[in-house]
């Protein structure tokens, strides 16, 4: 039976496929929860202009510079999440691109008050502009104007894309600060979806992800699809856009503040724990790889999901771009990343450990010929209320404890081999000790003979 938006054999993956080489801006995510309030405020000193004529490439023209606030009826006042849209800060709006659909669902999935500011894009704003406005929105969120809370409030910093590297760099700034920016708050955490982290572009995958069709089907696509240029096209617009957003001063492609791939220990050590979710296809994939593995080397918490086979800022396509049937690996990124900010609410441990960031490498485990491929199956589809245990960190802990059982049988074992090993020896020396002794008594005798 063919389900609707769906060809013969179909999946969501297909689906999106098909849609996105035909319009590489649709099929984004737009529902929204009905147990999240929204509202659009204005706070002093935010508004900004968008004008075409101007050289502002957004469709959202006018006077701007609105947050969009999403707050869930049973709010937690205590968990805040300032969340930092996509776009390649030439494009986006908190309520155009699926990002109120994002902030609606997050605040529903976390039960945290959630805040997307409208900061100035280019060439209205700038590097420094745009770091001044986040540092503004996470001060106007840490306060008590959204929300009075009866303890420690704690804050998760979240983007996409470019907005990634920018919360990252707003990460950064509160490392680097002198004076507490949010005194009465904190920063319990942070997590990433694509964060395009590399401002220099030269991270290996621009070239090994570079986009290809081999024929029919989601087997057939390699590469990154929403990225389909050759590989020196590709790096040249990623390069251009980064330049400009830099202003043209080139040194700063390569400072850590702003290009968060070349962070250094100063800035990454005492970082609270981190989240990533990239495609394994994605022409950015090194910015999250190298990233994630380098903070763990500091002796940051950083939990790593590779989903394979995936494109750019995939989990903003989970309701599976117009298929009946979700995108799992989108429904599965939401799921993770729900639970690590649950679980770093809660203080528990979030995995990686040892100088290792904990990597997932995710694959589709819903395929019949995949059947006894993996250890167990899991539920990727999300219910409002459910505890989002997909990809638990309960079974890393899992597998912890049976690594422990089984040192622990290995060195009973050990001990047991040498206790043996031990009475064995001592058998023998004490026949050795008889026999020399009898072959004393017997030489006198022999001698006479």
């Amino acid at each position: 039976m063919k389900r609707s938006g769906l060809e013969a054999d179909e999946t969501a993956e297909d689906v999106c496929r098909r849609r996105l080489l035909q319009d590489s801006s649709c099929c984004l995510n737009q529902e929204h929860s009905s147990s999240v309030v929204q509202s659009r405020r204005s706070r002093p000193g935010t508004a900004w202009e968008c004008s075409n004529a101007k050289g502002c490439l957004d469709e959202t023209e006018g006077l701007r510079g609105e947050d969009l606030i999403s707050i869930p009826l049973e709010a937690n006042c205590d968990c805040r999440i300032l969340f930092v849209h996509g776009g390649a800060w030439y494009y986006g709006a908190p309520w155009t691109d699926g990002y109120s659909s994002l902030a609606s669902r997050l605040a529903s999935m976390t039960r945290c008050i959630v805040m997307v500011p409208d900061y100035p894009l280019l060439p209205a704003g700038s590097v420094h502009s745009i770091l001044d406005a986040a540092v503004a929105a996470l001060r106007h969120l840490a306060s008590e104007a959204l929300c009075q809370g009866t303890g420690p409030v704690r804050i998760f910093l979240g983007g996409d894309s470019a907005g990634g590297a920018t919360a990252l760099s707003l990460l950064f700034r509160l490392q680097q600060a002198a004076d507490p920016l949010i005194p009465r708050a904190e920063i319990a955490g942070a997590f990433f979806w694509s964060p395009w982290t590399n401002l220099a572009c030269d991270t290996p995958e621009y070239v090994s992800n570079a986009y290809s069709r081999l024929g029919a089907g989601s087997a057939a696509h390699t590469g990154d699809i929403l990225f389909r240029d050759e590989p020196a096209t590709s790096r040249a617009l990623f390069g251009n856009n980064s330049l400009a957003y830099v202003g043209g001063d080139t040194r700063l492609l390569r400072d850590a503040l702003y290009s968060p791939f070349f962070a250094h220990k100063e800035l990454l050590a005492g970082a609270p724990p981190l989240y990533f979710a990239v495609g394994s296809a994605e022409a950015i994939l090194g910015d999250s790889t190298i990233l994630a593995q380098k903070a763990a080397a500091f002796g940051v918490p950083v939990v790593l999901d590779i989903f394979q086979g995936m494109w750019h800022d995939f989990p903003m396509y989970s309701e599976g771009c117009g298929a009946s049937l979700p995108l799992w690996q989108g429904q599965r990124a939401w799921n993770n990343t729900a639970e690590f900010i649950r679980s770093v609410a809660e203080a528990s441990n979030v995995g990686g450990s040892a100088g290792w960031p904990l990597t997932r490498y995710i694959y589709d485990e819903s395929l019949a010929h995949r059947r006894g491929w993996f250890a167990q199956a899991h539920s990727f589809a999300w219910k409002p209320g459910s505890s989002c245990t997909s990809g638990s960190w309960l079974g890393s802990l899992s597998w912890l404890l049976l690594i422990l059982a089984s040192l622990a049988v290995a060195i009973c074992f050990a001990e047991t081999f040498l206790e043996a090993k031990y009475r064995l020896l001592a058998t023998l020396d004490r026949r050795f000790r008889k026999r020399r002794a009898f072959a004393e008594e017997l030489a006198p005798l022999m001698s006479k003979h």
